[in-house]
This record gives C-alpha cells, structure tokens and sequence, in this order.
C-alpha cells in the first residue's frame, strides 16, 4: 500500500500527492493491461519507493543571555529546530540551570527567576524527532551568564538639620 497522501492513478499510472507517513525500501509492482480481444495483453515492471522523514535542523536563535539574580527572566528559547518528522522533544546539556530556571522538553524554551549566580557557562540544547527506525537530532549551544542584581539607592532624606545637645530622631538618609 502506498504511504497515506500518495496515491496512484490507474489510467495514467502516475503516482501524486504528498507522502505523510514514512516508508522504508519497498517494492512496488505495476502492470499495464490493454484492451486487446480477445485476450488483454500484460506488461509488468517493479519499482523501489522509500519515504524519509525531512531533515532535522537546528538554529541557534539566542547566542548569550545575561540574566540578572532575584528577577524574573523574560522567557526565551534559545535553540529552535524545524523539519523531523512527528513531535520533537528537546533536551538541555552541558550543566545545570541555575535554581529558579526551567527548561520546558517540550518547547524548549527557558522561563523563570534565577536565584543562583552563575559565570558564563555554554550549554547545549539537543532537539530529536519521531522518525522511525533511527529518531535524528540536531544540536547548537548558547550561553547563560546570571549576575547579582543591580545595586539601587533611593534618597529618601534630601538634608536635615539638627541642633547640639538634642537628641536626633533616628533617621535614614539613603
């Protein structure tokens, strides 16, 4: 049986479509019959179909990120991957995230707070497909830097005056 979204015509023999399940080395045979009486005359050759699954490709969509500690990290994907065939899952190598990150296997994408530093460090993301017997994968890296948050400081008494010998009211000028 052709692959589904194959088909085959039999007044013209041409096979059309677009095959959407994979198909290892098969043989086909075709036969044209004529319309000669009384007896129809047949001719028969065989033919080799093999249905592959697309390339897997792999794009390094972030090269480095910088993210900084205790804030919430805007939620990227690093590595996107197109053609496979079937869902493509995705794995995260080359160390650990820091704590508070996630790397969702499913969509590859990176979403949390960091609440760990971490120098720069390269990882590897890794997307495999579905095809059968032998699934491909595709790899690129990108690297992760967490820094310690920024230092802010708010002025909260402009001046003040005090008198000598009068105890001051506590107070907290930055």
């Amino acid at each position: 049986t052709l692959p589904t979204g194959l088909s085959f015509s039999t007044s013209t023999g041409q096979i059309t479509g677009t095959p959407a399940t994979l198909l290892a080395a098969t043989t086909f045979t075709v036969t044209a019959t004529d319309q000669a009486t009384p007896t129809a005359q047949t001719s028969s050759k065989t033919f080799s179909l093999t249905v592959n699954p697309p390339a897997l490709n792999t794009t390094q969509a972030v090269a480095s990120t910088t993210l900084s500690a205790n804030t919430a990290a805007t939620p990227f994907t690093p590595v996107t991957a197109s053609g496979g065939f079937g869902t493509v899952s995705y794995a995260l190598s080359g160390a650990t995230l820091p704590t508070g990150l996630n790397f969702s296997t499913t969509t590859g994408q990176i979403t949390g707070t960091p609440t760990t530093l971490l120098a720069a460090t390269t990882f590897t993301v890794t997307a495999t497909d579905q095809a059968t017997p032998t699934a491909q994968t595709s790899s690129k890296t990108f690297s992760l830097t967490v820094i310690a948050a920024s230092l802010t400081t708010v002025q909260a008494v402009a001046s003040t005056t005090l008198s000598a010998n009068t105890a001051a009211t506590p107070f907290t000028p930055v």
